[in-house]
Formats: structure tokens, C-alpha cells, sequence
């Protein structure tokens, strides 16, 4: 079993912000290390990384993308805390959230060659939000799988 493991008030730190404006996509990144084990991988969040207004690159009711300024700020705190970028955003409209077309193309064809060219141990997951902090989907980029790996839970302690 794949979950990730975040505080409580980094939970509730992320849904303040993450939920504040429903008529267009928000993001946040965080860093988190691995735990694993034969038959589970933990995926622990230690911090949380919220941007300011003028680190969105790009923000509508159907995208969000980030300055590369403040990408490569968390992935230099993903650096200093030996950790791994955790990639967040919502999908305010959605009551039965999936991550998207968009999502896939972006994540196998932009971030995760990205990371490897420049981040070589850096590892990427990604967690999307419907339309209340209660609709949520995670997964992760399997480097042994190739390939792209849901998430079953999200436990907040």
C-alpha cells in the first residue's frame, strides 16, 4: 500500500490556501522523503511550499503553472532537506476528481525529464484536489516501473 503521511497542521495549512479561490486551479509543492518497506512505500510530507501571487507563471479556471523562479526554489529546498518535490493543485470544478489529459502530458512530458536531467535523485508525486479538500488524488512517478503510480491513501496524523 502507497500513502502519504502528512501532520495535521500541514493538512490544514495547505486546504486554508489551497481552497480559498474556487473559480480558478491553485497550487502549492511540498518536499517529502520515502519510507519504504516490502510491501509499501510511505510517502512522508515535511514541508509545505505556498506561493505568493507572483509565482504563478500561468493561472485560470483550467491551468496553473508556476514561475520557474519558484520551481527552483522548492526543488533547492527538496536539495537542502534531501527530500523529494510533492507537485499540488486543484480542479475546483470537479465532484469526482481525476488527474487530467493535461495532467499526464505535463507530467511525463515536461516535470519528469525535467527531474532527471537536472535532479538526478529528486523524485516527483503529485496530489490533485476536487472541489472540497475531501475529493483527492494522488499518485507518483515509479522510477522502477516507469511509469506513473496512484497513491492509495492519504493519512493525516
Amino acid at each position: 500500500m502507497n500513502q502519504f503521511i502528512i501532520k495535521t497542521r500541514d493538512w490544514q495549512k495547505l486546504k486554508n490556501y489551497m481552497f480559498q479561490n474556487l473559480s480558478i486551479e491553485t497550487g502549492a509543492y511540498a518536499v517529502y522523503k520515502t519510507s519504504k518497506s516490502s510491501n509499501s512505500c510511505k510517502f512522508l510530507v515535511n514541508e509545505i511550499i505556498l506561493p505568493n501571487e507572483n509565482d504563478y507563471y500561468k493561472r485560470s479556471p483550467v491551468v496553473v503553472a508556476f514561475s520557474p523562479k519558484f520551481t527552483e526554489q522548492s526543488i533547492q529546498k527538496c536539495e537542502k532537506f534531501n527530500g523529494h518535490l510533492l507537485d499540488i493543485h486543484t480542479h475546483p470544478w470537479s465532484d469526482n476528481v481525476q488527474f487530467s489529459s493535461v495532467d499526464d502530458n505535463e507530467a511525463v512530458n515536461t516535470k519528469i525529464p525535467y527531474f532527471r536531467q537536472y535532479v538526478e535523485d529528486t523524485q516527483i508525486a503529485f496530489i490533485v484536489f476536487g472541489c472540497d479538500e475531501n475529493i483527492v488524488r494522488a499518485r507518483f512517478w515509479d522510477k522502477t516501473l516507469n511509469k506513473l503510480s496512484n497513491i492509495d491513501r492519504i493519512v493525516v496524523i
